[in-house]
């Protein structure tokens, strides 16, 4: 039977870019983010260390293209960081996770997982590794109505199954009242 792998979903950029800011110089944090998942990589050989999500980009109201830019760019540091704190090449694109948003706009959420993996496909090959993408789906909160929350189970539904026919490795849906704030199943 398949193991489940171990995520760690380290993601200095897109915290830091939610708070507006980092409270030191951000290079540092990065490098020292990679240096500690280096550390776990000997402890945890086959871990997802680093989660590069497009999610803070598009909740901010980034178009499709700005959210993929902002995880791939976001992927790429985190590689390279990696390698410069002794992992392979090989084995730093293989241990990070790309994050995209996905909502009730059915075919662009799914064509989003699709250009993402074809993305990731030349990117991992720049580097030199061709390395499959692990594509990590999440519901997008701006689509989310606070009012009148019921309809937010079409909405969930149809980004569900889109991160889904889409190609989506893993696919999380918030609750139908998150936005409402109020408790869920």
């Amino acid at each position: 039977s398949p193991r489940a792998k171990l995520s760690f979903h380290l993601d200095p950029i897109s915290a830091y870019a939610r708070a507006g800011g980092a409270p030191e110089d951000f290079a540092k944090i990065v490098s020292e983010a990679a240096q500690k998942a280096a550390g776990w990589s000997n402890t945890y050989p086959e871990a997802r260390l680093f989660l590069a999500s497009g999610q803070v980009a598009h909740e901010a109201g980034a178009s499709i293209g700005q959210e993929l830019a902002f995880a791939l760019s976001s992927a790429v540091l985190y590689v390279k960081t990696l390698v410069t704190a002794g992992v392979s090449v090989e084995k730093a694109l293989a241990s990070v996770t790309l994050g995209v948003a996905v909502d009730q706009q059915y075919f662009d959420s799914l064509s989003k997982i699709r250009a993402l993996r074809i993305l990731w496909s030349n990117v991992s090959k720049a580097f030199g590794h061709e390395v499959q993408a692990q594509i990590e789906a999440r519901s997008s909160r701006r689509m989310l109505a606070s009012r009148d929350p019921w309809p937010n189970m079409l909405r969930l539904t149809a980004a569900g199954f889109a991160g889904s026919v889409g190609g989506a490795d893993v696919v999380g849906l918030d609750g139908f009242t998150r936005a409402a704030g109020l408790p869920d199943d």
